[in-house]
């Protein structure tokens, strides 16, 4: 920490110079420093003594760097070009540890991790797009899939590809955050290789904190992809899930003792799933209307509340369900929901009250 404010810099979003004296530090004074992009913090260990003083230089570092990262969103266009050997172009002009290629993002993204000139050659390298002789357009075996450049501390795949430690961890990361669709696949090949890594693979080479997120992570895509068969209960902040009944049931949860119908999911004591729904139908259209008026409708297949903010009409919950925003309907594959908008809708971005 430097006062109130995390120790960072852009500069360590790539292996760059900034990154490359840290890793000298390391070896000079016994401690390890360990980055974290997606937080943006340096954490430090070893003894006390050693962590205070490799903070004061750290903190030099940071304070006098005349660098940072830039970063270059690629059009699919530039992602290809980039591929067949643009981007080792780039790193051949521009130096070891300046450039690095982030393939996991969306859109992909080159950093440059150097000066403001460093950052305009590589914008006109991308803009002019010149060829590169096909041998030459493959990336080097040490060189991580990822960012590929030189991979640090290297790990090596089942189907034989390498990986920045972090890339790789990373790479995990990202996948996991994509709840319904959970797959962990492998990046080499430019992409091409998509082998799912086994959950033995991924214990062998994660940090036991990262192979628990990921196993959370898998957990939440299966709840989140079977809602007609699992809820998660509906106290706030309680994680606990069900199973969902054809009939009327209670269930206490285990964990905050809250008692739900695991029928129709409200909580109605004694009685009946229509008496409730009848009592609370009052409520209940008072809400559909404040709903309706602030643009806010439910998922058809998980009754999960949905606002849209912008786009097209196609929305994808998390469930899976692909739905058409003007009368809701909903569909298994995102063609039949855009087949079915400009069938009945005259197009996906038809305003919903021009239908009524």
């Amino acid at each position: 920490m430097n006062g109130d404010k995390p120790l960072w810099t852009s500069s360590l979003m790539g292996n760059g110079t900034v990154f490359q004296k840290f890793k000298k530090i390391q070896q000079d004074h016994g401690v390890i420093i360990l980055r974290n992009k997606r937080k943006q913090e340096i954490k430090l260990y070893g003894p006390e003594e050693n962590c205070k003083e490799v903070e004061s230089i750290i903190t030099t570092i940071i304070g006098n760097a005349s660098y940072t990262a830039h970063i270059i969103e690629l059009k699919p266009e530039d992602f290809r070009w980039a591929c067949n050997g643009g981007f080792r172009m780039i790193a051949t002009a521009l130096g070891d540890n300046i450039a690095t290629f982030d393939i996991v993002s969306r859109p992909r993204r080159i950093l440059i991790a150097g000066t403001e000139k460093e950052y305009e050659t590589a914008l006109k390298m991308i803009g002019k797009k010149e060829s590169k002789p096909q041998s030459e357009s493959v990336t080097a075996k040490e060189d991580c899939v990822v960012c590929w450049g030189t991979a640090d501390n290297p790990i090596l795949t089942k189907c034989n590809h390498v990986y920045c430690i972090e890339c790789f961890e990373l790479s995990c990361s990202a996948a996991s955050s994509n709840g319904k669709n959970f797959s962990i696949n492998c990046h080499g090949d430019m992409g091409k290789c998509q082998v799912s890594f086994s959950l033995e693979e991924l214990q062998e080479i994660l940090s036991s904190k990262a192979f628990e997120d990921i196993l959370e992570a898998s957990f939440s895509s299966h709840i989140q992809r079977n809602p007609q068969t699992f809820r998660y209960c509906p106290k706030p902040n309680c994680d606990t899930i069900y199973r969902v009944t054809d009939t009327m049931h209670f269930n206490t949860c285990t964990e905050c003792c809250t008692v739900i119908c695991t029928y129709c999911h409200h909580q109605h004591d004694n009685k009946t799933c229509a008496e409730y729904e009848y009592e609370a139908s009052g409520k209940y259209e008072a809400t559909l209307k404040m709903m309706e008026k602030i643009g806010i409708k439910s998922c058809p297949k998980c009754k999960t509340s949905i606002e849209k903010t912008d786009g097209c009409n196609h929305i994808e919950c998390k469930c899976g369900a692909h739905l058409c925003w003007v009368c809701l309907e909903p569909f298994e594959y995102s063609k039949l929901c855009y087949d079915h908008m400009s069938a009945k809708h005259e197009g996906c971005f038809s305003l919903p009250f021009l239908q009524e």
